[in-house]
């Protein structure tokens, strides 16, 4: 993993993280939202209540809020483990493996958690 970030710098790559998605993440995670809201048929709001027990969420983090790197992190594994089988998973996104059962936190818990 350190090979990943070698040359990165936080001051000049700041709000991306560069061996996960090429463009800004929140950017991305939005993306995922739309993708997996039109697919599914659910209002954006109550994706957000699922993902953070917060039906305004969403539209906070769209609106320009800002959201911690596990709480990011742990939707976006969320998204991976309730994509629907029938709709792609974007291709310019790399789709995180599904941690083991065995993790010593839930995906769950880490988004209320925090």
């Amino acid at each position: 993993m350190l090979e990943l970030l070698a040359g990165y710098n936080p001051l000049t790559n700041a709000g991306h993280i560069p061996y996960l998605f090429d463009m800004n993440t929140v950017d991305a995670f939005l993306s995922l939202i739309d993708e997996y809201c039109a697919s599914v048929k659910l209002a954006e709001a109550t994706v957000s209540s699922r993902l953070f027990n917060d039906g305004k969420r969403i539209a906070s983090i769209r609106a320009g809020s800002d959201i911690g790197v596990r709480r990011l992190n742990a939707a976006i594994w969320w998204l991976s483990e309730h994509w629907p089988p029938e709709t792609n998973w974007p291709s310019e996104l790399p789709r995180p493996s599904i941690p083991p059962v065995s993790a010593a936190v839930k995906i769950s818990d880490a988004l209320v958690a925090q």
